[in-house]
C-alpha cells in the first residue's frame, strides 16, 4: 500500500478507534473516517471523510474523491466504528491496490451504505461477481467483528484492519472458499428471515437476531414492511431502518428522538448510542412508538 506514492509495506498510520466525540478530539487526528457519533462528529486537521447526521450529503469515504498531499506514515486516523464503508474509506486514503483496482466494487458497497444492503439488487453497478463478492465479505465478516468501544476508551485497531485487507485481496481476487461461504449465507438469509421475526403492525416489523436484519423487508409469506426494528442481542443494541417506500419516514430522526443525538446515522437506516447497551424491552418500545408514529 502506498501514501503519496510512497510504498508501504505495512500500516504506518495511527488507526484508532475511539468510544466518543471527547476521546477523538483528544487524540488530535490529521485524518477522521466516519469520525461520528450522532449529530456529534471530529474533523481531521488534513482529511475529513465523514459522512454520517449533518455531514449525510458527503459522498462515502470508499468512493470520496480527495488528494492525499499532506498525508504521512505517522498521522493519526480515527474511526467510529468499523464497517466496509470505513474500511475502504483507509484503502482509499492509503490507495491500496485492493481500492484502485476495484472501483465498481466500492461504488456497490457506497450505495449499500447509504440505502441499505435491502436495495442491493437495485445498484446501477451490481453485476453477479459483485453480489457474490459482497455476500462473501458479509459471511466473513459476521464471524470476524470488527472491535466495538465503550464511551472514554480508544483502541488501536490496525492489527485487525490488516486482516480486513487480506480478507478482502483474497475475495476480490476470485477466492473459491470465501466466495462459497457467501453463496451459503445468501441460502442462509431466508431463515434468519423467518427465525427473526417477532410481529409487525402498520408496516414495520420486529426483528430479534444476533445477526444483522435491517435489510429484511419481506416476510416468510411474502408481506412487505416499510420499517425493520431490529434488536441485535449480541450487541444489545437497536437499529431502525427503512425500505424507502415511505419517503416521509426519517430513520435517523425517529431514533434520536428517542435515544437522544448520540443516536444516528442516515434517512434510510440509523442505530442506538454507539457503546451503549438496551435491553428488548427497549427496543420494543421503541418498535410500538415508530408504529403509533406511522399511523
Amino acid at each position: 500500500m502506498t501514501i503519496c506514492g510512497e510504498k508501504l509495506e505495512e500500516i504506518e498510520m495511527e488507526m484508532i478507534l475511539a468510544g466518543d466525540c471527547e476521546v477523538a478530539k483528544a487524540l488530535k487526528p490529521e485524518v477522521a473516517i466516519e469520525a461520528e457519533w450522532g449529530s456529534d462528529f471530529v474533523d481531521g486537521s488534513k482529511l475529513s471523510l465523514n459522512h454520517h447526521g449533518v455531514n449525510s450529503s458527503n459522498p462515502a469515504p470508499c468512493v470520496a474523491e480527495f488528494s492525499c498531499d499532506g498525508l504521512k506514515e505517522s498521522d493519526v486516523v480515527v474511526f467510529s466504528h468499523v464497517d466496509l464503508d470505513s474500511i475502504g474509506g483507509i484503502l482509499n486514503v492509503l490507495r491500496d491496490d485492493i481500492w484502485l483496482d476495484n472501483k465498481r466494487f466500492w461504488r456497490v458497497v457506497a450505495f449499500v451504505d447509504v440505502n441499505g444492503p435491502h436495495r442491493l439488487g437495485e445498484c446501477e453497478h451490481l453485476t453477479g461477481c459483485e453480489e457474490d463478492r459482497v455476500y462473501a465479505w458479509w459471511a466473513w465478516s459476521q464471524e470476524n467483528r470488527a472491535p466495538r468501544c465503550q464511551k472514554g476508551e480508544s483502541i488501536d485497531i490496525s492489527g485487525y484492519l490488516e486482516d480486513c485487507f487480506d480478507v478482502l485481496r483474497r475475495i476480490l481476487g476470485g477466492d473459491k472458499e470465501l466466495l462459497e461461504l457467501g453463496k451459503e449465507f445468501k441460502r442462509k438469509e431466508r431463515e434468519l428471515n423467518e427465525r427473526s421475526y417477532v410481529e409487525s403492525c402498520s408496516g414495520v416489523a420486529f426483528r430479534v437476531s444476533d445477526s444483522f436484519v435491517n435489510h429484511l423487508y419481506k416476510s416468510s409469506d411474502g408481506v412487505l414492511f416499510d420499517v425493520v426494528v431490529a434488536y441485535n442481542t449480541k450487541f444489545k443494541s437497536i437499529t431502525i431502518s427503512s425500505s424507502g417506500a415511505n419517503d416521509a419516514i426519517d430513520c435517523c430522526s425517529l431514533i434520536q428522538r428517542a435515544f437522544g443525538k448520540e443516536a444516528g446515522g442516515h434517512k434510510g437506516i440509523a442505530g442506538s448510542p454507539r457503546g451503549v447497551e438496551y435491553s428488548v424491552d427497549d427496543a420494543e418500545g421503541f418498535y410500538r412508538g415508530v408504529v403509533e408514529w406511522v399511523k
